[in-house]
């Protein structure tokens, strides 16, 4: 039972990473930051991403392309960093063993029913229906799987929580640190999106920040399950996707 309730990460993992990897997890953090901040600029205030989408006939092929351009940008300094440093990709929660990876992916699903359980319910008695096309719906869930969850679980939950650790000790200091982290990243870009400005979107969005931070918590348990991506992914795509395609 004490073990259900702990949250241990990867003890020999984490043995090999100094502080230089805990200033690279804040040094990633940042370059996070200062990417949303310009793409929320270049979305919302700019002609851009329309005159980018105009060079393709297929609009579904040219929102693939431009997700697929934006995670390899967010990717690419910590795959160069791994690189650099010689740690495997398991030093940020990519490796997937065998039965491993089938009991994550069933944590996952169980682990994000209490967000989504109620819209399915609504669902299924009537009171919402899909509000999109089936390849939409599968664009969808793609976007939220791979551009969403798969690269915040890989940058937060694999990369910077791993390695904050090795500037700040204490794990559950590191954790809430991380969280409030995390909660902060999603400021830049949707502050754009909503219109507002820095202090009016805080004010206005201060109760899905803590939530956001409280999710971060929630991630990093499912993480820590079998100190892989696939259970915080899975949970993540889930808890995103559900709600808006009702």
């Amino acid at each position: 039972m004490r073990k259900i309730f702990s949250i241990q990460f990867d003890q020999e993992a984490l043995q090999v990473l100094t502080k230089r990897d805990g200033w690279a997890a804040i040094l990633y953090y940042l370059y996070s930051m200062i990417f949303l901040f310009m793409f929320g600029v270049i979305m919302f205030r700019t002609q851009l991403i329309s005159d980018f989408a105009n060079l393709f006939t297929n609009p579904f092929f040219a929102r693939i392309t431009l997700d697929l351009l934006t995670m390899i940008i967010q990717f690419l300094p910590i795959f160069i960093y791994l690189l650099i440093r010689k740690q495997s990709l398991s030093t940020v929660g990519l490796e997937f063993k065998g039965t491993a990876f089938w009991k994550s992916l069933g944590l996952g699903i169980l682990w994000s029913s209490p967000f989504i359980l109620p819209q399915l319910a609504n669902l299924f008695l009537g009171n919402a229906s899909l509000q999109f096309s089936t390849p939409e719906l599968i664009y969808k869930f793609l976007y939220f799987l791979i551009t969403i969850a798969f690269v915040e679980e890989i940058g937060f939950r694999g990369f910077i929580q791993t390695r904050i650790f090795s500037l700040i000790r204490n794990k559950y200091v590191g954790i809430l640190f991380v969280g409030f982290m995390f909660a902060i990243m999603h400021i830049p870009f949707q502050m754009f999106q909503a219109k507002m400005g820095l202090l009016d979107f805080i004010m206005y969005d201060y109760i899905h920040l803590l939530i956001t931070w409280v999710l971060h918590i929630y991630f990093v348990y499912l993480y820590t399950r079998n100190n892989d991506l696939v259970a915080p992914v899975i949970a993540h795509t889930l808890i995103n996707f559900i709600p808006t395609v009702y």
